[in-house]
Order: C-alpha cells, then sequence, then structure tokens
C-alpha cells in the first residue's frame, strides 16, 4: 500500500467530529500554510479513490502541487496530532501516556516534583484501568527521581513498598504476555478450520490447555485482565471440543468480569463487543436460540449507549461484524432466508465501508453466508457473486473448513443456474483441493460422487430415487458427530429435499429448527 493510498484511507477513516477537530486544529498549530494544509485535507476527502493526477489539476499552479509529497507527508502527520489530541478526552489510556510524557519532559528540565506530581496522577489512572505496562514504566521513573531528589524517605518507600509491588506487577505482566502466546495459539487452532478429527490436531489443543497458567487454584483470586485471558482460552477449547456447558460457563463469565469494571468498559467499548460477539458465536454454535436471541438485544442497547465520539470506523466495523455477520450465521441454521435476504442486503451496503476492517476469517464467512443467503433464497446470481468473492481471495491458511465449503456450494449454484457444462470441471478442481488439503472426508467424498453423477443435468422425476437415497447415505454418515458438522456449514440434506419434495429451503429448515431440542446439534 503506498503512502498515498494510506493517508487517503486515514482521512475516510475519520468521523465528522474528528474532522471538524482536524480543522480547528490546523487554524491554531500550523502557521502560513493552514489553507493548503486543509485545502489538500477537502479535496483528498471529496474523492471516492486517490487520483494524484486531480490532485495536481486542482491545485495547478499553486506550490503545494510542486511539494505534493512532502505536503501529504506534512498532512499525514498533522492528522495524527489533531486525532490524538481528539481522543485524549475520550480514552483514559491516552490521559496515561500524556501524563507520562509530561513527567518526561519536567524530568529532563531538572524539575523532579513536578515530575512526580504527573507520575502520581498516570499511577492513579494506571492501577484503575489494570494497565501494567504503564505502572513498570512510573515506578522505575518514581525511582529515578527519589535518587535525584537524595529524598531518603522515597528511596526508603521504593524500597519496601514500591519494589514488592513492582516484582508482581512484572510477574503479571509476564503471566499476561504468557497468556496471551496461549490465546493466539488457541485461535490459530480454531483458523485452520474446525472440524477435529485427526489425534495430532487434538494433541496440539490438549499441549495448549496443558500449561500451568490454565490450571491454578484460586482464578478468582489473580488480577482482573488474567482472569479474562485464562477464560479466553477455556471459552475456545470447550467450543472446539463440544462442550456446551463449559464453553457458555466461560464466555459468560469474562462478560461478568467486564461489568464488574463499569469504567474499563466506559473506556474501550470495544473490550466488551468481541467478548459478546464470541458468546453469542458460542451459543450459535449450540442452537442456544433463546440465549441467542437476548444476547442480541443485550449487544444492541449496550451500542446504543455508545456515545458518537467513541464510534470509530475500527469499533463500528466490530458492531457491523457482530450484528450482521454473527446473527446472519443464526438465521441460516434456522433457515428463515426471507429474513435473512434482508440483513444481506443491508450488509452489502456496509461492507464498502469496513471491508478494510474485517478480519480474513470474518471476510470468508461473511463471503459463504451471503452465497449461503441467496441460494437458500432461490436468487442464485447473487448467490454466484459471493462463491466467487470467496475463491478469488487468497486467505492462505485461513479456515480451511469455509473454504472448502465455498467450493461445494458453489457446485450447487451453478447447478441451480443451469450451467451443467462447468459442473465436470468445478468437481475436478474441488476434489484436488480437498485431496491436497487432506480434507475429503465421507461428507465430501459423498458429495462429489454424487454430484459427478447426477448434476450434470437438469433434476426430473427420473431422479428422485438418486436425490432419496443421497439423503439417506448423509443421514447414515451424520451419524458420526464428526461428519455431522458438515450440516452446520450448509443443510445439504434441505437442499436435496427441495427437489424431492418440492419445497423452498425454508420451509424445509424452519420446522427443522423449530423441533432441534436445546443444546443438541442437528
Amino acid at each position: 500500500m503506498s503512502k498515498s493510498d494510506s493517508l487517503f484511507r486515514l482521512i475516510k477513516s475519520m468521523s465528522k467530529s474528528e474532522k471538524r477537530n482536524f480543522k480547528i486544529f490546523a487554524s491554531r498549530h500550523v502557521i502560513g500554510e493552514k489553507n493548503n494544509y486543509v485545502a489538500l485535507f477537502d479535496a483528498i476527502d471529496k474523492q471516492l479513490e486517490y487520483d494524484e493526477k486531480q490532485i495536481l489539476q486542482k491545485f495547478k499552479g499553486n506550490k503545494l502541487a510542486k511539494n505534493i509529497s512532502s505536503v501529504k507527508v506534512q498532512l499525514n502527520n498533522l492528522i495524527l496530532r489533531s486525532l490524538r489530541q481528539f481522543n485524549s478526552g475520550h480514552k483514559k489510556k491516552y490521559d496515561v501516556r500524556q501524563l507520562l510524557d509530561y513527567a518526561d519532559i519536567f524530568y529532563e528540565k531538572g524539575m523532579y516534583v513536578e515530575a512526580r506530581k504527573m507520575l502520581q496522577k498516570a499511577q492513579k489512572i494506571a492501577k484503575e484501568y489494570d494497565q501494567y505496562v504503564h505502572l513498570d514504566e512510573i515506578s522505575i521513573l518514581e525511582r529515578d527521581i527519589a535518587h535525584k531528589l537524595g529524598d531518603l524517605e522515597g528511596i526508603l518507600y521504593q524500597i519496601n513498598i514500591v519494589y514488592p509491588e513492582l516484582k508482581q506487577i512484572r510477574a503479571t505482566n509476564e503471566d499476561l504476555a504468557t497468556y496471551e502466546q496461549l490465546i493466539s495459539r488457541i485461535e490459530a487452532f480454531n483458523l485452520k478450520g474446525r472440524r477435529i478429527n485427526y489425534k495430532v490436531n487434538r494433541d496440539e489443543l490438549e499441549e495448549i490447555v496443558n500449561h500451568e497458567l490454565l490450571h491454578v487454584k484460586n482464578i478468582d483470586a489473580e488480577p482482573y485482565a488474567i482472569q479474562i485471558d485464562f477464560h479466553t482460552v477455556w471459552g475456545y477449547y470447550h467450543r472446539l471440543l463440544e462442550n456446551r456447558k463449559e464453553a457458555v460457563f466461560h464466555r459468560k463469565k469474562i462478560l461478568e468480569l467486564l461489568e464488574s469494571k463499569p469504567q474499563l468498559v466506559v473506556d474501550s467499548p470495544k473490550l466488551w463487543i468481541k467478548h459478546a460477539k464470541n458468546l453469542l458465536i458460542t451459543l450459535g454454535h449450540f442452537d442456544m436460540y433463546e440465549d441467542f436471541d437476548d444476547t442480541v438485544i443485550l449487544i444492541e442497547d449496550f451500542i446504543s449507549k455508545i456515545p458518537d465520539s467513541k464510534k470509530t470506523i475500527n469499533l463500528n466495523s466490530e458492531i457491523y461484524s457482530t450484528i450482521y455477520n454473527v446473527t446472519l450465521d443464526m438465521d441460516l441454521d434456522r433457515g428463515v432466508f426471507s429474513k435473512s435476504v434482508i440483513k444481506a442486503n443491508k450488509i452489502v451496503e456496509g461492507l464498502e465501508k469496513y471491508k478494510m476492517q474485517l478480519t480474513p476469517q470474518e471476510d470468508i464467512l461473511l463471503n459463504v453466508n451471503l452465497a449461503y443467503v441467496y441460494l437458500g433464497a432461490g436468487e442464485y446470481s447473487k448467490a454466484l457473486k459471493w462463491t466467487n468473492n470467496g475463491l478469488n481471495t487468497n486467505y492462505g491458511e485461513i479456515r480451511k473448513d469455509l473454504q472448502s465449503f465455498c467450493r461445494m456450494i458453489n457446485i450447487i449454484i451453478h447447478y441451480e443456474l443451469g450451467n451443467y457444462m462447468l459442473i465436470d470441471s468445478l468437481i475436478r478442481s474441488t476434489d484436488r483441493y480437498l485431496q491436497k488439503e487432506n480434507r475429503k472426508f465421507e461428507f465430501e467424498k459423498s458429495f462429489l460422487k454424487f454430484a459427478k453423477k447426477h448434476l450434470q443435468e437438469k433434476y426430473n422425476i427420473s431422479k428422485l430415487d438418486a436425490f432419496e437415497k443421497q439423503i439417506e447415505e448423509i443421514e447414515d454418515i451424520c451419524k458420526d458427530p464428526f461428519e455431522a458438522k458438515a450440516l452446520m456449514y450448509f443443510d445439504s440434506i434441505s437442499w436435496l429435499e427441495t427437489k424431492t419434495k418440492g419445497k423452498t429451503m425454508e420451509e424445509l429448515m424452519v420446522p427443522k429448527a423449530k423441533d432441534v431440542k436445546p443444546f443438541q446439534k442437528r
């Protein structure tokens, strides 16, 4: 990405309040060239895509055009300074950093008493918000100040009070670093695809949770941040192994912990939304419909109370992913395609705005879900657009499970569109992919075999027996809990039944969802 693209994205990411603040900031902090900076800012902001030729033409004859590269760099820095100043009033972590900067300035000026006052203010906030790294930094500067002042009482206080606290803080920081590594490892495991079957995969998962930090006797006595990381790891672990009760317990426990620190939630609402989204995913995974709907209401209420000043594009993208992507996933599980299409259209409207903020796993999930929505609603051309998006994007090792099912859904969409001449090529391509990724399980084998025999020409009554036999075969394969997970990605049985029973997928799936007993996966 070029520096110009980066500047363009930075400007486009700003809220109306931030843009207004930038112009005020520029008028106060730039002498002589302020009109150039604001004029360039406005010119870029009006563009849908960055076009430097258009910019140069607009400012032809102005010295800005002659020094466009350096002006863009200076504009970028000016925007960042204005954003830091603007956000310092909205996030306490900015206050701590600013107070530390002030303390350092006073220290370098030899004004040690003033530096200590800044540190005392910073320490109060850092303790309130569990900012252990900053507490470590504060204690080091406090020690230097005590020595500079020849303050024997202060030095003794450092020895007897601060050092023991500092030792504990550093131990906590070290533990937090270890927890973050464990979380990253289990998230990486999750991103590879959730269909666990190989012993080596299970061994890898067990090795993660066998770490001594995940088996402390009294986790409730540990620092708040450690408790959150502890429950995060176990939440992932139990969902991966289909342990419903334990997975939900750990996800809910995190929200309870966050609610015990309301000042932290107010300062960083994204943290609460992130963990609420993880709870939603877990509830949806176990078909806990009522709890899921209650949690959606809770999240929507929480979002409604977030001040606009805190709704950055990053936070809004998290809200977008939670309210639309995750809830869409549950709607598909229930088979309510008429409702899902309305939601899908809203997702598509917002996608251009938040595309760059979506993680790769959110992106592939969105492509597969949108394809599924439009397929279930009978809008096959729209469905094809989203499988094409998924297949034409390089996701690397991320969510191989979704990448695999995107290929199989793509075959069904082409069948529905009547593109029978393409089916054989798509089957062979999908087969090669599954072989290469070692993901050709019994369900996948059955699907490809059936597709090769019966999806290369239009359905008619003579194929009724073949389709019904395929339904029976899938039901038999899915008696294996591991294989049954395939129906969580796409309800192929209901799709086959649209041919044998002459009903829509919604007519077939909604009654099935109502018959599902709580906590039992289909």
